[in-house]
């Protein structure tokens, strides 16, 4: 009976070794898959920030500096984190490790005291004994397997905060390179915008100075005409081109412009008192022209068109 109870003695304490084991080989297991894993998001960060910043390149220095700050606090917020749970997992393995200790020294002293016990006690005390301690040993296996019920609840638990967490790094990575592309896009029209705007006032600026020199060479030759020596008879021919009669009229509406405004204002008649003009009128007058502002005054704008 003696050899019998301490062969299922043996047999359980090595039953429960190869327990502890099993857990601390899948907390490994765990630990190095969590590594691997925040290395590949860390690449990933890597990588997306490497793209961002050359295509923010061209941006201002202020821009680059809140962006580069706001990663920062964001890095350090993962940073803590990342430590954090580190740290918790740290203690879970050492609360594991203490428990399984104490378990161990606890069996051994109650093998000795068993030991001491069956030497001074007979046969009939040592089969009571014997069914208390299968009552005892059911009820810790009852308790054991409790303990890894709720650790592999925990597991679960930690595995779906995981899931959640990338799935909230992968939505606010897409958001960052939404924004980086509109960013980029309205810098693309804006360059375009300017360029299109520089591009028609050299060409306005080049029309107009291929008309004064026109202007100027016509009288020039005009001017000719008028020297010392000049026998024979000259004819001058002016080309009028279509909208010639509106360019001039735009031209005389101006010019009246100005003297309305200015020096009638100044003057005013000889008979009745100073006209006044609002600034509204006056900004009329110099920038469309005294016919443009009378045809306004009266609705017949349309018509002369």
């Amino acid at each position: 009976m003696g050899a019998c109870q301490k062969e299922s003695v043996s047999q359980r304490v090595s039953v429960t070794k190869r327990k502890c084991h099993k857990e601390s080989v899948s907390q490994r297991e765990s630990v190095t898959k969590r590594k691997c894993h925040k290395e590949k998001e860390s690449q990933r960060v890597s990588v997306t920030k490497r793209k961002s910043h050359k295509e923010k390149e061209s941006q201002r220095e202020r821009v680059t500096k809140r962006k580069c700050h706001k990663e920062k606090e964001s890095q350090r917020v993962s940073v803590t984190k990342r430590k954090s749970h580190k740290e918790s997992v740290s203690q879970r393995e050492r609360v594991t490790k203490s428990q399984c200790h104490k378990e161990k020294e606890s069996q051994r002293e109650r093998v000795t005291k068993r030991k001491s016990h069956k030497e001074k006690v007979s046969q009939r005390e040592r089969v009571t004994k014997s069914q208390c301690h299968k009552e005892k040993e059911s009820q810790r296996v009852s308790v054991t397997k409790r303990k890894c019920h709720k650790e592999k609840v925990s597991q679960r638990e930690r595995v779906t905060k995981s899931q959640c967490h990338k799935e909230k790094e992968s939505q606010r990575v897409s958001v960052t390179k939404r924004k980086s592309h509109k960013e980029s896009v309205s810098q693309r029209e804006r360059v375009t915008k300017r360029k299109s705007h520089k591009e028609k006032e050299s060409q306005r600026e080049s029309v107009t100075k291929r008309k004064c020199h026109k202007e100027k060479e016509s009288q020039r030759a005009q001017a000719r005409c008028h020297r010392f020596g000049q026998s024979k008879a000259v004819k001058v021919y002016r080309l009028i081109t279509r909208n010639y009669g509106r360019e001039m009229l735009h031209k005389a509406s101006l010019k009246l412009g100005l003297d309305r405004a200015v020096l009638q204002s100044m003057s005013g008649n000889n008979n009745g008192p100073v006209q006044q003009f609002s600034k509204k009128e006056i900004e009329d007058l110099l920038r469309k022209g005294a016919y443009a502002a009378i045809m306004d005054e009266n609705d017949e704008g349309n018509r002369f068109c």
